[in-house]
């Protein structure tokens, strides 16, 4: 088996993986290596890459047919509870408990319940009006995976209004987010719906995947924190974006770029092609 080889540093291959023949798509290089060379890359060698900002991933070279991303850090250049906690003066605090969220040092639900809680007061023409800047290259990503005739889905722990909103914009397949109401005024989570944790993104995945008849191995996850372990566990592509640390075991591809088109190499088959 071939795997395909992306990265914004070919430095670093020099000495671990020699004669690799590259090619270039935007700013990235990419290349197809063997199985033995692939196996060949340590633990270190992602320590490494991690603590440098280095840019690489690898993907066994066959077609994939699902895409699954987060929201919050992944798409959005921010937290949107943040984002929202800031239209009413309360984002230092709120960002000081996602924070602890997003690095696994808070459990998830508990946490979640907490900033509801502090935000209840928010209105829903705050959501309606909040800015939703996107990390550079996710529309043309979309776009190309769409074309070559993947499914794409958002699935995110943030509030479905928030999701909705930029699943439409970018013309996900389906998207998901955790439930919200209103009761006499006051923002709460509903109650009916079970909390979108690490483990509940993960369900959903797999209940896509099954109704599609997709298998692991078609898949592709790109998530930021914590909460997107357990999914990234099941994917047979694992993209850390702008990753934090509690990730590192978890991944086999980090994005320090900024630009989601570094994926490409990793999953079309015909970039040559279009290499620019």
């Amino acid at each position: 088996m071939k795997y395909r080889l992306a990265t914004d540093n070919i430095a670093v291959f020099h000495d671990l993986i020699p004669n690799i023949e590259w090619n270039t798509y935007r700013q990235f290089k990419y290349a197809l290596i063997s199985a033995d060379a692939y196996q060949s890359i340590s633990s270190y060698f992602w320590q490494d890459c991690f603590n440098h900002q280095i840019s690489v991933g690898f993907a066994p070279a066959h077609a994939f047919k699902a895409l699954f991303f987060d929201l919050d850090g992944t798409i959005l250049r921010s937290e949107s509870l943040v984002e929202i906690a800031r239209t009413v003066n309360m984002d230092a605090e709120i960002e000081a408990m996602t924070t602890a969220a997003m690095h696994g040092q808070a459990e998830f639900s508990t946490n979640f319940k907490q900033r509801l809680q502090l935000l209840r007061d928010v209105r829903a023409q705050h959501m309606q009006n909040l800015a939703l800047p996107f990390y550079e290259g996710i529309e043309e990503t979309l776009a190309q995976s769409k074309q070559h005739g993947m499914d794409i889905f958002l699935i995110s722990s943030a509030i479905y209004p928030i999701v909705k909103r930029v699943g439409e914009m970018l013309g996900f397949d389906d998207y998901q987010g955790n439930r919200i109401k209103y009761l006499n005024g006051k923002l709460m989570l509903d109650e009916k719906s079970a909390i979108i944790d690490s483990e509940g993104k993960r369900r959903w995945v797999e209940e896509k995947c099954a109704n599609l008849r997709i298998s692991q191995k078609q898949v592709a996850v790109i998530g930021d924190g914590a909460n997107d372990m357990r999914m990234m566990d099941f994917a047979q592509l694992a993209v850390g974006f702008q990753p934090k640390r509690v990730l590192l075991n978890c991944v086999n591809a980090l994005n320090f770029s900024g630009d989601h088109r570094f994926i490409m190499p990793l999953i079309m088959d015909d970039l040559k092609f279009k290499a620019r």
